[in-house]
């Protein structure tokens, strides 16, 4: 008998020894991997992702500690972590090799470039800089930059007091407070005038807008820009828009023209958030009805028709009947668009080729498709609370769990789901690799063998072998 309970003392005691020693192991194994390798897969546990944004091949996310993710192309820099080399999987942006961005409440996402706001009110920028879209004086390829660097007001002095910015193709925007005035600033391409100050020249630090009186725009409350457009609410509610218009995506009634200084947009008042295409623009009213305008060769008006229009109108329901209503956000994408209704589903219209429509399906659509998940792909996304626009072709949503869903275009690892190249678009969402609630998936050994693995692997050796030597000293015994 008493054999029989130090035998069992023992099996106990071996048991709590390996279990020690794979908790050990386990908090070791990601202090030895640097993140700096696409097989690192270190997001990190204990925060969650409050902002997605896209640019037309790369991705970035904001967490709620104020770090910034970023994944996909990255031949600009545009993913900010101190190279030029593609990831297919989250990593971390940095302002020099040894210290990471920090801080941050709000990203934008260009073509090719990426905007970071800062708690402070100072406004950082990374990647394309060929238009001179990062804003620190210096334009051409040669001054692209892979870590980011902060935004200068001019040649001597760093831009403050922003408190919202807004990224197009390869422009920039920032609302700004100074001397109690709000005003909009704007830096970057402008061949179509998207900087709104009266002109159609490149500008590489910021300069503000302005009406056609060459007088600066103020009272200014939000900001939008997409494409090779811009947008700006007045605290009135107005709307102006300035900036490429030959599809009549600025929504002043014309079209064939282009606007280097802001005009009223026709017929659409108490607006909530206002998102730009390639050549077309769609619109959230306060009332929960999505509207929108401009080119519409692919349906992205969602009215039914392949018809554009240089004026807001609304959008059909599902299968173009009746109207969409309950929406809670909306957002454009090259040619497509997605809304979010507050049941916590995601609808989206226009071009589907690459599956960016998330329907289980690759064709276009004139009017709102509800997106699946799943497996299956037969099941339907819900459980969203917020949606990313995109410059380019693929669409991203963030679910209350916390985890980040990507679907359509993946050729440079946009999606974030470990993958790129050709045969890898997704036509329903796949979760990125960003989820928090399960840390152990979000990292990855330097040989691909996931950490999990290993512990398993660690935790089985070390109970064999404390079991082992339970068993000769009992049999000894």
């Amino acid at each position: 008998m008493v054999i029989v309970n130090r035998n069992r003392q023992l099996i106990i005691t071996a048991f709590i020894a390996a279990a020690m020693i794979t908790v050990v192991f386990s908090a070791l194994v990601p202090a030895a991997f640097d993140g700096d390798t696409e097989d690192d897969i270190v997001l990190g546990a204990g925060s969650a992702v409050a902002m997605l944004a896209g640019g037309s091949t790369h991705t970035l996310a904001l967490k709620d500690d104020g770090t910034v993710w970023a994944w996909g192309y990255n031949d600009y820099g545009q993913l900010g972590d101190g190279t030029n080399t593609q990831r297919n999987n989250p990593v971390q942006v940095r302002v020099d090799a040894g210290t990471f961005l920090t801080g941050v409440i709000s990203v934008a996402a260009g073509s090719t470039h990426s905007l970071a706001l800062k708690s402070d009110g100072t406004v950082w920028a990374w990647g394309y800089n060929n238009y001179g879209s990062l804003g620190i004086g210096t334009s051409g390829g040669a001054a692209n930059k892979n870590y980011a660097v902060q935004v200068q007001a001019d040649a001597d002095t760093f831009l403050t007091g922003v408190t919202s910015i807004a990224a197009g193709s390869y422009h920039s925007l920032a609302l700004r407070e100074n001397d109690n005035k709000t005003n909009v600033l704007a830096w970057g391409y402008n061949f179509y005038g998207q900087l709104g100050d009266g002109s159609t020249t490149n500008r590489p630090y910021p300069v503000q807008v302005k009406n056609e009186l060459a007088m600066v725009i103020e009272g200014m409350k939000a900001i939008w820009a997409g494409g090779d457009s811009s947008f700006a609410m007045k605290n009135d509610g107005t709307l102006s828009a300035w900036g490429n218009n030959s599809s009549g995506q600025l929504g002043i009634g014309s079209s064939g023209n282009t606007r280097s200084n802001p005009a009223a947009v026709n017929v659409l008042t108490d607006v909530k958030i206002i998102s730009s295409g390639s050549s077309f623009t769609v619109a959230l009213k306060d009332d929960g009805t999505a509207w929108a305008w401009g080119g519409n060769g692919f349906g992205q008006l969602g009215d039914g028709t392949y018809t554009g229009c240089t004026s807001p109108q609304q959008v059909k329901g599902a299968g173009g009947v009746g109207s969409l209503i309950d929406v809670i956000d909306i957002r454009a994408g090259n040619s497509h668009a997605t809304a979010l209704k507050n049941d916590g589903t995601v609808w989206a219209w226009g071009r589907g080729d690459g599956g960016q429509l998330g329907n289980n399906g690759i064709i276009s659509s004139t009017s709102p498709q509800q997106v699946k998940g799943g497996a299956s792909g037969t099941e339907n996304l819900s459980g969203v609370i917020s949606i990313a626009s995109c410059a380019g072709s693929f669409s991203l949503a963030l679910k209350g769990d916390g985890k980040v869903f990507a679907w359509g275009w993946n050729t440079n690892g946009q999606l974030g789901d470990g993958t790129s190249g050709a045969g890898t678009n997704k036509s329903t969402p796949v979760n990125t690799i960003f989820d928090d609630g399960t840390p152990l998936i979000l990292i990855s050994g330097p040989s691909g063998i996931s950490t999990t693995v290993i512990i398993a692997i660690v935790a089985v050796a070390a109970i064999a072998a404390v079991g082992v030597g339970v068993y000769f000293f009992v049999l000894k015994k």
